[in-house]
């Protein structure tokens, strides 16, 4: 069963890592809204507002603040150790740019506290928008349906499924249309915890 919801963070990602210890893989990007450089809102540093403790994972330095950017640890997701487990890990907006989805989520799974949960979003590939825009720096585009498939196949049983309206704050007219939407909505949202042994036959 599917669920549309408005806002990804405050609905789906704010309830789950409150008071836990985060990984935020891809941590330079993930913006919450699109307003002026000045008044940009972060998923990071949105997420360590509530956080027990979080890490940021990335490529390269973000336009986040210099205390941000000595906060975190750059290297590449799919193959990066840290020697660590985390009860929640974040991939939003991540895994339709790497070149191996299958490596990251078995590092996902390395560093996943066994209770704990992995949270991804990326653009539907089923959405109304791709039909007028596309992105040249994604390797791949995901429906419900394929990433049901590779994260079952990576060991992940998913819990919830979301679609959501997208990464931007809207006016309300568009928002009436989006909640009309449904599956053809942006952006989809999926939490999953380590399955069984035998669901990666």
């Amino acid at each position: 069963m599917s669920k549309v919801v408005r806002d990804k963070f405050k609905q789906i990602i704010k309830p789950l890592v409150t008071g836990k210890d985060i990984l935020d893989f891809g941590s330079s990007g993930q913006l919450l809204n699109e307003v002026s450089t000045k008044n940009k809102v972060h998923l990071y540093s949105e997420m360590k507002k509530v956080a027990k403790s979080i890490m940021g994972v990335d490529l390269r330095k973000p336009k986040l603040s210099e205390q941000v950017k000595k906060e975190l640890v750059y290297g590449n997701a799919e193959t990066i150790n840290l020697h660590k487990k985390f009860d929640v890990i974040i991939c939003c907006d991540l895994i339709e740019h790497v070149m191996n989805q299958g490596l990251l989520l078995q590092n996902c799974k390395k560093h996943l506290r066994d209770s704990g949960h992995l949270i991804i979003s990326t653009p539907n590939a089923k959405s109304f928008r791709i039909l007028f825009k596309t992105f040249k720096v994604h390797t791949l585009w995901h429906d419900k349906s394929t990433l049901t498939y590779l994260l079952t196949k990576n060991g992940f049983k998913i819990k919830r499924f979301y679609y959501y309206y997208g990464n931007k704050t809207y006016p309300w007219y568009l928002n009436l249309v989006f909640s009309f939407l449904g599956r053809l909505n942006q952006g989809i949202c999926v939490v999953c915890q380590k399955g069984r042994k035998n669901d990666e036959k």
